[in-house]
Parts: structure tokens; C-alpha cells; sequence
């Protein structure tokens, strides 16, 4: 039996080992077409700027936000941030395997 074997109903069967996962469990969640981080800056830039009464001007500093977010989120990986601060010293969580001490240089001799 091949991995998608179709029979003849034209229903996948898959081995006995194997499960169908259907690929909307790993799409992104969105609300109103936005992700859903993004929709959150904008969302708290609008509460801040109806405290403020400047909402245009913080609904424009919120889309400048998310358009940062996207540039980011579209061309650097996930963690590139904390490595960079991790790196340079700035942020030294507690040691652990992935995150060793950032100012010991020799690790092994």
C-alpha cells in the first residue's frame, strides 16, 4: 500500500500507522483578514489614542508598527532578537542548554 493510496470512492487511505492531519490546523489565526498580533497593535494603539483623543495619529503610528512587524516577521526567524541581545550581553536569562552564559567564551578544552 503507498503512502495516499485512493480506492475506488476516491477517499485517501493511509496506513494503519499513520493519521490524516488536514492542513488548516497550521494556518495562521486572523481576525478581519489581519493576523492576529497584528490586529492587537492596532487594537491597543486605538484604545490609546481614544484616551488621548489622537486616534488617527495613533492608528498611524499603530499601522507603521505593523508594517514593522510584518517586514520582520516575513524576513528574520523566530528568536533572532533574543540571540542578538543574548549576544551582546544585554539579555542574560538564567543558563540553560539553549542559552548558555553569553560571557563565557571557551566551552570546551
Amino acid at each position: 500500500m503507498a503512502k495516499n493510496d485512493i480506492n475506488e470512492n476516491h477517499v485517501h487511505v493511509l496506513p494503519e500507522n499513520q493519521t490524516f492531519i488536514p492542513m488548516r490546523i497550521n494556518d495562521k489565526q486572523m481576525i478581519l483578514g489581519m493576523e492576529v498580533d497584528s490586529f492587537g497593535v492596532l487594537m491597543i494603539a486605538m484604545v490609546i489614542g481614544n484616551f488621548t483623543q489622537t486616534i488617527l495619529f495613533s492608528l498611524g503610528v499603530g499601522a507603521i508598527l505593523v508594517a514593522c512587524n510584518f517586514y520582520i516577521k516575513s524576513n528574520y526567524p523566530k528568536g533572532r532578537l533574543a540571540h542578538i541581545l543574548w549576544w551582546r550581553g544585554i539579555y542574560v536569562p538564567k543558563e540553560t542548554l539553549r542559552f548558555p552564559d553569553c560571557f563565557k567564551r571557551t566551552f570546551y578544552r
